[in-house]
């Protein structure tokens, strides 16, 4: 785990939803271009973020893990 404090950036995002993107192409039957709005799980734990930050393009998102962060106040 990262012992420093993180904030979320595009990078951090891109790398959680490399595995969704991989299921979502094995079911398509090849390498398709995956939009942030067809995402619908985002697993983020263990990233010492401390602000939740850049999901508003991730409009189907029904599962968001955010356990093991350092997180202290959820605005908006």
């Amino acid at each position: 785990m990262n012992s420093q404090p993180t904030l979320m950036n595009t990078r951090m995002l891109m790398d959680a939803t490399r595995d969704e993107v991989l299921n979502i192409n094995k079911l398509c039957g090849g390498k398709q271009t995956v939009d942030m709005s067809d995402i619908s799980q985002l697993h983020l734990n263990l990233k010492n973020i401390l602000k939740i930050d850049l999901l508003h393009d991730f409009t189907s998102l029904v599962k968001l893990d955010l356990f093991h962060n350092l997180i202290e106040k959820i605005e908006g």
